[in-house]
C-alpha cells in the first residue's frame, strides 16, 4: 500500500514514517509537514493519512483532489464549514475521519452508551488528560465520548480536560450516585496505536467505493 502522510513533521506524522518504514506491505510515497514547499511524491498515493491541523485543510483538499485517491484522517479542531469542506470529497474519494483510530475507544464509546441509559441514578462527567502540546481542549476523542453519552442522558456534566507532562491519551467517563462510583478508563501507551490504527483503516478504505466512513463502519462485523 502507497502512503501520503500528510502533517509528516508533526509527532504522529513521525511515527507513522517509523511503521512505514519498518514493514514491507506499506510504502512511503512522500510526505507533507510545516515546512513542506509543495507536494513530492515518488509515485501516485493509494491512499493519504492526515494528522494535521485545521488550516492546513485546502491544502489537503488540493492533494487528495489532485492524486485521486483515498483519505484517512485523524485531524480534530475543524469548525462546521471546514468540517462540510473535508465531507465534500465524500461525492468522489472514500474518506474516513475519526478523533481517535483506536478500536479500543470505540468499544469505551458502545459501553458509556449504554452506562448512560441509567442517568435516574447516576450522574457522569468524562476526563480527559493529555501532554501538553496538544491545542483543542476538549480533545477530540472526549467529544466522541460526549455524543456517546447524550444519546442516552441529560446528566452529563462538562468535561474536565487536563494537559500535563507528555501524556499520549487518558480518557475516563465517570458515574456516580450518592452510594457508589463507577468508571470506565482508556489509555493510550504509546502514538505507535493511533498510527497503526490509521494504516489498518487505510489498508480497508482502499477498497471501498466512494464515501464518508467512520470507525462504526471499520469495525462493524469484526466486535
Amino acid at each position: 500500500m502507497k502512503v501520503f502522510v500528510f502533517g509528516a513533521s508533526g509527532r504522529m506524522g513521525q511515527e507513522l514514517k517509523k511503521i512505514i518504514d519498518s514493514n514491507s506491505k506499506y510504502q512511503w510515497v512522500g510526505g507533507y509537514g510545516q515546512e513542506s514547499h509543495g507536494f513530492e511524491l515518488s509515485e501516485k498515493p493509494d491512499v493519504v493519512i492526515d494528522f494535521s491541523l485545521p488550516e492546513a485543510l485546502p491544502q489537503l483538499i488540493s492533494l487528495v483532489e489532485s492524486q485521486a485517491c483515498a483519505l484517512v484522517s485523524g485531524t480534530t479542531g475543524w469548525d462546521e464549514p471546514q468540517r462540510k469542506s473535508f465531507e465534500s470529497l465524500k461525492k468522489q474519494h472514500p474518506i474516513f475521519w475519526s478523533a481517535n483510530m483506536s478500536v479500543g475507544i470505540h468499544l469505551m464509546a458502545q459501553l458509556v452508551k449504554t452506562l448512560a441509559r441509567f442517568g435516574d441514578r447516576y450522574s457522569f462527567q468524562i476526563e480527559e488528560t493529555h501532554h501538553i502540546h496538544k491545542k483543542d481542549k476538549p480533545s477530540g476523542t472526549a467529544i466522541l465520548l460526549e455524543k456517546a453519552a447524550q444519546q442516552s442522558t441529560d446528566q452529563l456534566k462538562p468535561t474536565l480536560s487536563i494537559r500535563e507532562g507528555e501524556v499520549f491519551g487518558i480518557h475516563k467517563f465517570i458515574a456516580q450516585s450518592p452510594n457508589e462510583a463507577l468508571e470506565i478508563k482508556h489509555e493510550a501507551f504509546g502514538r505507535s496505536l493511533f498510527a497503526q490504527g490509521a494504516l489498518d483503516v487505510a489498508e480497508w478504505l482502499i477498497t471501498q467505493k466512494p464515501g464518508l466512513y467512520t470507525m462504526e463502519n471499520f469495525t462493524s462485523g469484526q466486535i
